[in-house]
């Protein structure tokens, strides 16, 4: 898989089916692998674990029930990120609400 090379920002965004991963410059899904994050980042990612709670809360056409945390957590998940990355990259949170 090809490294990232778009820009230097890296946003982190909760998102249905995603990885979670997305270049803060032209807003394309980007693997985890492109970045090479270190696998224990990877397999907790957490990314995994935190997108697939997303991927299983409950839709309702009024309202999304998201579950508990998951800002706090994705806030956390983009810490262990920057610090992966180094000055490589930028990397910021986005909420999800």
């Amino acid at each position: 898989m090809q490294k990232h090379k778009c820009g230097e920002k890296i946003k982190v965004m909760g998102d249905y089916g995603s990885s979670g991963l997305w270049c803060g410059d032209c807003g394309v899904m980007i693997e985890p692998e492109q970045l090479n994050l270190p696998k224990e980042i990877v397999f907790e990612l957490e990314l995994n674990n935190w997108i697939r709670k997303l991927n299983a809360t409950i839709w309702d056409e009024d309202e999304i029930v998201i579950p508990g945390g998951f800002d706090k957590t994705g806030l956390a998940i983009s810490e262990k990120i920057r610090k992966a990355v180094g000055n490589k990259y930028r990397v910021f949170y986005f909420p999800f609400k």
